[in-house]
């Protein structure tokens, strides 16, 4: 992990982890982890950054509040904040577009940064992501919800994945002891009636028509977190898209199905 120090507006200079792999001079990929407690981008991008990485310049900062990346000195963590976040980060890489991978509200991130910057992104992968209105799952709901405890990280473990046998005890200790470090701001980065941070992702039909830049999403058909009719939604908006839907997979298609995800990845860029 190293630390880039950005300015970001409405909080001048800041300093973000970011996992890094690849060479300098590579062309740039930038990978967007989603929230949950205890998420960071090393956990969410274990799989695809050192694949990635023997191709491209990766770049997976952790996004305020999360992970080494200490929270917003005015508390404030919201997609705007966020997306302010991920714009210095695209401002201090010397390349003229970059490509983006998000997944779930990291998803949502990325389609929102390429609606505002479609200059500076050249293509979009989207992994299980927030964009399209769905009624708040009960799975979303313990993952925005989440009070810590052993059973209940568990219980998360278990629904961000359809097959649970890579599930160790240690995974979820590890996770549960990750999940305490900024958990009073966890807390408070999304607050009753969640049905609203859903909503504040949502992009309207006309912003989606007119989104040219080619995107991929992927989305496991068992997602207990946002259902897969959430992306088929969006593969049937956006103009330029293809879906990839993953039957007997979970959130976590990057991970669960990680050979798979990398290849289309990869096929996609290429």
């Amino acid at each position: 992990m190293t630390a880039l120090n950005v300015v970001i507006e409405g909080l001048g200079q800041t300093e973000i982890a970011v996992q890094t792999a690849g060479p300098a001079d590579g062309s740039v990929v930038l990978l967007i982890h989603g929230s949950g407690p205890g998420a960071s981008a090393a956990g969410a991008w274990r799989a695809t950054l050192p694949f990635l990485g023997e191709h491209y310049r990766v770049i997976a900062p952790d996004l305020l509040g999360f992970g080494g990346t200490a929270p917003a000195s005015d508390g404030r963590h919201d997609r705007e904040r966020w997306l302010a976040q991920l714009l210095a980060v695209l401002d201090s890489v010397d390349a003229p577009s970059v490509q983006v991978v998000g997944s779930s509200l990291g998803g949502g991130l990325a389609l929102h940064l390429a609606l505002r910057r479609p200059d500076r992104i050249g293509r979009l992968a989207l992994i299980a992501p927030l964009g399209s209105s769905f009624s708040i799952t009960p799975g979303l709901e313990r993952v925005w919800g989440y009070q810590p405890s052993l059973p209940a990280m568990d219980a998360l473990m278990h629904t961000f994945v359809h097959d649970a046998a890579g599930i160790s005890d240690d995974i979820v200790q590890l996770r549960y002891e990750n999940s305490l470090v900024a958990q009073d701001v966890y807390s408070r980065m999304f607050p009753d009636p969640r049905q609203r941070w859903i909503e504040d992702y949502v992009v309207t039909a006309e912003e989606v028509a007119q989104l040219a830049t080619p995107t991929l999403i992927v989305h496991g058909r068992e997602d207990q977190v946002v259902p897969f009719v959430s992306s088929f939604n969006l593969f049937q908006a956006l103009p330029n898209s293809r879906l990839l839907g993953i039957a007997n997979c979970g959130h976590w298609a990057q991970i669960e199905y990680a050979d798979e995800v990398n290849s289309a990845l990869r096929a996609f860029f290429t």
